[in-house]
Formats: C-alpha cells, sequence, structure tokens
C-alpha cells in the first residue's frame, strides 16, 4: 500500500489530486516516491487505482468518474466511534480487491484522511488483521514501515485491540505486551521507557491504556523537560548578565 499525499484548500472545502493515502491492491507494497506528490487522477488511473476511500469528515470533491468513491465522515478524536464505521470501510475494500471472493480483482483501493497518520492508517491496520489474520503488533508494524509517521490516536488503539479480538482468538495474549509495543513504537517521547516504569503506570491507570501514556508523558516531562528548560533559561539569563 503506497501512502502518499497532496491536497489543495478550494472555497473552503478539499478538492483532493491525491491524499495522504494507502493504496491496496491484495498486499502492501512500498510507499511511492516523494515525486508522487502532485500526482493527478490520470495519473492515478495509470498506477490501477480504481476505488478511493475517504476517511475525513471534510468534504472531498473527487474529479474523473471512472474512479469509484466512498466517503466516511471520521473525525481524528479518541472519543470518535471509529469501530462502528470499519465495517463499511473494510466492505469497500474488500469488493475491491476481490479479498472476499477468495480471488484478486484488478481494483486497486486508494485510502485517505488528511494527514496519512490516524485515520487511514487504522482502517488499513483493521483490513490486515481481518483479511490477512494479521495480529494487531504485526500490521502495526508492517504498515509503519510503509509510512512511518503512523500514529493512530488511542481511541483508535483501543477500539483496534477490540476489532482483533472480534476476528481472532487473543485469550493467550498478555494486553500488557501490546502496551509495551505501542508505547515504544508510536508515542516517540517514550520509546526508551522502562519495562517496569510503563508496568506500573498500567497498573495505576486500571488499564487503560490512554491513562497509561498520560501517567508516562506526565513524568516523562517531570523528569527530562522541566530540568531542560531550567538549564536553557538559566544559560539564557547568564548570556543576559554578560
Amino acid at each position: 500500500d503506497s501512502f502518499i499525499c497532496s491536497n489543495q484548500c478550494l472555497n473552503m472545502r478539499y478538492e483532493w489530486s491525491i491524499s495522504c493515502s494507502l493504496s491496496i491492491h491484495g498486499r502492501i507494497s512500498p510507499s511511492l516516491p516523494a515525486s508522487a506528490f502532485e500526482l493527478k487522477w490520470s495519473q492515478l488511473e495509470a498506477l490501477g487505482i480504481t476505488h478511493v476511500l475517504s476517511m475525513t469528515d471534510m468534504d472531498v470533491i473527487l474529479q474523473g468518474e471512472r474512479i469509484k468513491h466512498k466517503q466516511i465522515r471520521v473525525e481524528d478524536e479518541e472519543s470518535e466511534d471509529l469501530g462502528g464505521k470499519l465495517s463499511e470501510a473494510l466492505e469497500f475494500m474488500s469488493l475491491a480487491t476481490g479479498v472476499t471472493l477468495g480471488r484478486s480483482l484488478s481494483g486497486s483501493v486508494l485510502v485517505h484522511c488528511e494527514a496519512g497518520i490516524s485515520r487511514s492508517a487504522s482502517t488499513v491496520i483493521a483490513y490486515l488483521v481481518k483479511y490477512h489474520s494479521m495480529p494487531l503488533e504485526s500490521a502495526f508494524l508492517h504498515v509503519k514501515e510503509r509510512r512511518s509517521i503512523i500514529c493512530p490516536n488511542s481511541g483508535f488503539v483501543r477500539q483496534l485491540r477490540l476489532f482483533e479480538a472480534s476476528h481472532r482468538d487473543v485469550s493467550s495474549q498478555d494486553p500488557f505486551g501490546f502496551v509495551l509495543f505501542w508505547l515504544r513504537n508510536f508515542v516517540p517521547a517514550l520509546k526508551g521507557v522502562s519495562e517496569d516504569e510503563a508496568r506500573q503506570a498500567w497498573l495505576n491507570s486500571d488499564h487503560d491504556l490512554n491513562r497509561t501514556w498520560q501517567i508516562l508523558f506526565d513524568s516523562f516531562e517531570q523528569k527530562y523537560i522541566v530540568p531542560a528548560l531550567s538549564r536553557h533559561i538559566a544559560i539564557s539569563s547568564d548570556d543576559l548578565d554578560d
């Protein structure tokens, strides 16, 4: 699946030549180069993209009649009910690729949101879990290897864990294992968090993923950011005295 992006504001709406996206044709392929930023619809058609899925609450205007389009309005908020909208999104994607028919069709799906970080990434991760039987952790890594900046918000992560549990047997898994994986790989400030520190935050939050990272981030801020700012202010004051 190829993540590429370009949009321009037009009369307070968005006209997409191509967006922060992931295109699927049965499997995920390497990302397109940065030069793809200015791709036009004719070029999309040349790439074999036949379907576009817009996972955004912004109005989307598409040029070209040969590309099938579906928009599902989703806000990038932790409280957003992504899980309730995945069924419709995945059905659109699967009909294009033919995965539910047990054979590959010629269609390719471009999934986009507004930044290619949270909504579109979460949708494709769910697709991999459901149709490629990937464990959630593997699906996260698979997509991140192809677009390094993905970072679904914590509310979406919680819903993706529930989505995985509804499609795979996860009863033998330690829930904390995924929490530690997510913190270290998708929360940049916490990539060096120790297992003991993360587990304590997990326990203190009553096993709530969102509160866990907030506890750890607050701790990180007190340990590193506040002292660093204090040192910077002290140095700046010395320069003024000189």
